[in-house]
């Protein structure tokens, strides 16, 4: 009953946001001081940017929303207004969908685990280190909430052969720890987390540009934000984890012939993007080729054997397909109608004469404080295009600003609403609420100045 109502009084919520966002969009029609062609495009932006944001109609609904107002208004025919849906970069998420979908329909990231069990020896420090690095990687490649969703139950498994008394600031650290190294692991690769594919495609980077770009900001957000959880719970990390030398053998034992095939398609795939540059140049210059790359992963693995397409399917987020060519074709909007430049124009005109730093440090305090409350995807999807044309506007690289937003939109510690690995870890129960405020609050505080300082250094 208690259920019930909860959903009635938020259905209500967002009945009155979206019909107070109508009236907003048609007020902002009629009397926006600015060009009618400018109006609209801001007008939609504006609707689309607080549905986004609130959450009030589902975030895929919405994307699909925004080709039907470019088409139902004029601003772009069909063809154009539906051609973000089919851009290359929805497509190689989509083979690292099937390529992490079958990663796990043949159970490598529970062999993983098995092997992380047998190689800690019962010490938990080992256990966790081998833990956190095994999620960030994972989650590299899979779903950061699938990641999540399959260590935290081997963590809680180790802090269960603990005496209680002895977990009180190591079962936080240890359960916060897999979800914050889910998030950062994600950042390193084109299709390890949506913000990072916007962000790529604004910049027209390739895989291996980006996982360059990328890494060394894995390696120290990951360095950084561990020091800082040390520095908040000191957690006892020497404590001994008993187990029998069987445990773990049925899940780390040897490879049986589908996991080898996958983990060999794996190898080639990651390969293959690492060097998609040099082999377009050998096939004679094929454009888009990490997608290619990844469509030929996507045909390959149900050939071999290794998934089936009704995995494919099942492990594929198509709301977040449909999310990017939402985005896509939002960012043609503000172009089409002038609203990108009258908005880089705005914010040029403020931040004239600013120190780079100062500009960097404002996006950078924008963003991650965006990304706490909302969808990091949204967030991402609604702001890059915007810094490409601010920058534009402002004679500087657009590099920078959308490389903040891209990583930044991935920078959310703070609550369990901000990410699903979040969520999960909250949900285990091994601390309240107030614990992940502070810790994240103290880290979202640090990354805000390092995110900064390295945009100013390397990507100016």
């Amino acid at each position: 009953m208690r259920h019930r109502t909860t959903d009635t009084a938020k259905g209500h919520r967002n009945y009155i946001i979206i019909a107070c966002d109508v009236l907003l969009f048609l007020a902002m029609l009629k009397w926006l001081p600015v060009e009618p062609e400018v109006a609209r495009g801001l007008a939609i932006l504006t609707f689309i940017g607080i549905l986004w944001l609130t959450e009030a109609l589902h975030v895929t609904v919405t994307a699909l929303l925004v080709p039907v107002l470019a088409m139902f208004m004029g601003i772009l025919p069909g063809a154009r207004a539906l051609a973000g849906f089919a851009d290359p970069t929805i497509f190689l998420f989509f083979g690292g969908f099937a390529m992490a979908g079958a990663l796990h329909e043949q159970k490598i990231d529970i062999w993983l685990a098995g092997k992380i069990l047998q190689m800690a020896k019962g010490s938990l420090g080992m256990a966790l280190v081998l833990i956190f690095l095994a999620t960030a990687f994972l989650s590299m490649w899979m779903s950061n909430t699938a990641t999540a969703a399959m260590m935290l139950p081997l963590v809680i498994g180790l802090l269960d052969r603990v005496p209680p008394e002895k977990l009180k600031t190591t079962a936080p650290f240890a359960v916060l720890g897999v979800a914050y190294s889910a998030s950062i692991g994600g950042m390193g690769t084109l299709v390890g987390s949506p913000p990072n594919a916007i962000a790529a495609h604004e910049l027209g980077m390739g895989f291996a540009e980006w996982f360059r770009i990328a890494m060394p900001i894995v390696l120290v957000f990951g360095v950084v934000v561990f020091f800082l959880m040390y520095l908040f719970f000191r957690p006892r990390l020497s404590l001994h984890v008993d187990m029998t030398p069987e445990e773990g053998n049925e899940q780390g034992s040897r490879l049986n012939a589908r996991q080898v095939r996958v983990l060999v398609l794996f190898v080639l795939v990651a390969g293959s993007w690492m060097c998609s540059s040099f082999l377009s140049a050998a096939l004679g210059g094929i454009p888009a080729m990490d997608t290619l790359i990844a469509l030929c992963a996507a045909v390959l693995l149900p050939l071999c054997g290794v998934i089936n397409w009704g995995g494919i399917a099942k492990n594929t987020d198509w709301g977040v397909l449909l999310l990017f060519g939402g985005g896509i074709t939002l960012s043609s909007i503000l172009v089409q109608t002038g609203a990108a430049g009258f908005l880089a124009d705005q914010v040029s005109s403020i931040a004239m004469g600013q120190n780079p730093l100062v500009i960097l440090l404002i996006i950078s305090v924008f963003i991650s404080s965006l990304t706490e409350f909302c969808s990091n995807t949204a967030s991402a999807a609604l702001v890059a295009p915007l810094m490409v044309t601010v920058a534009a506007a402002m004679g500087m690289s657009a590099t920078p600003l959308v490389l903040l937003v891209g990583i930044g939109a991935s920078c959310a510690f703070m609550l369990p609403v901000s990410t699903p690995p979040n969520a999960l870890a909250y949900a285990t129960g091994k601390f309240p609420q107030m614990t992940m405020v502070k810790v994240g609050l103290l880290i979202d505080a640090v990354l805000i100045f390092v995110k900064a300082f390295w945009a100013w250094i390397f990507w100016m």
